[in-house]
């Protein structure tokens, strides 16, 4: 701390600056605050101490944010100065319209330029203006591009239930009856035969006187050939009989 009075006596001796001020030395422009406040430790020292901030923070601060101005009327405000035993201390002040001042980004009047005072006890941070952009959109151009194997929909094809047909049964109309053909019964030919061999046998044995009647071998010949011509004709009409029945059945 004495060395720091000690420091500061000296410099107010040989700059000729006001009494408590933190300058060093005189500046127009927030670039000479700036650069003042970067290369001479003391002058950094006494603006971090009162605004909390480290040098170089506060010297990008004053280099985007400041700009020299005067007053337009008298205003009383409070103003930092440096006390003889290097603190910092605050008073209130009338300064006169005209007075150069360094203004904030805001227009809030906030050092002092003739002795480099500050006028208030914080830096308000400039607000970040956010410029919504909307995004752009690159539509890129799309190709009609064919299937390379278009899809063919084939109906399905219903499932078919095989179903069992009965077949129809053919009605078959009946045979007529058969007309019978009335056939007249003939005796059998041994029953036909037995009274004409006796007959002839009598007639060709003649009359004698009563005896034994022994036919002779001629007369047993004519009767066997007549018995079978008799036969015969027989068995031809049977034949053609059973001929007429079948004919009949097959109409």
């Amino acid at each position: 701390m004495l060395l720091l009075l000690l420091t500061t006596a000296v410099l107010f001796a040989k700059t000729n600056m006001p009494a408590g001020s933190f300058l060093t030395k005189p500046v127009t422009s927030n670039a000479e605050l700036a650069k003042l406040v970067r290369e001479d430790k003391l002058v950094g020292l006494r603006y971090s101490k009162h605004f909390g901030m480290e040098p170089a923070v506060l010297a990008k601060y004053f280099e985007e944010n400041l700009t020299v101005s005067t007053l337009s009327k008298s205003t009383t405000y409070t103003v930092y100065f440096i006390a003889k035993n290097g603190n910092i201390i605050s008073h209130k002040k009338q300064l006169k319209a005209g007075t150069k001042v360094f203004l904030n980004w805001n227009g809030e009047p906030i050092i002092d330029v003739k002795c480099g005072n500050p006028m208030t006890k914080s830096l308000p941070m400039k607000p970040v203006v956010r410029v919504d952009t909307p995004p752009i959109q690159i539509t890129e151009p799309t190709m009609a591009l064919l299937p390379a194997n278009p899809v063919v929909e084939v109906p399905s094809t219903p499932e078919i239930t095989p179903t069992l047909v009965e077949e129809p049964t053919m009605m078959v109309a009946a045979e007529p009856p058969e007309e019978l053909t009335p056939v007249t019964r003939v005796a059998p030919l041994q029953y036909l035969l037995v009274p004409s061999l006796l007959g002839a046998v009598g007639v060709l044995g003649g009359g004698g006187g009563g005896g034994t009647v022994v036919p002779e071998p001629s007369s047993l010949l004519v009767l066997g050939i007549g018995g079978a011509g008799m036969l015969m004709s027989y068995r031809k009409r049977f034949s053609i009989a059973i001929g007429r029945r079948r004919d009949t059945r097959n109409q």
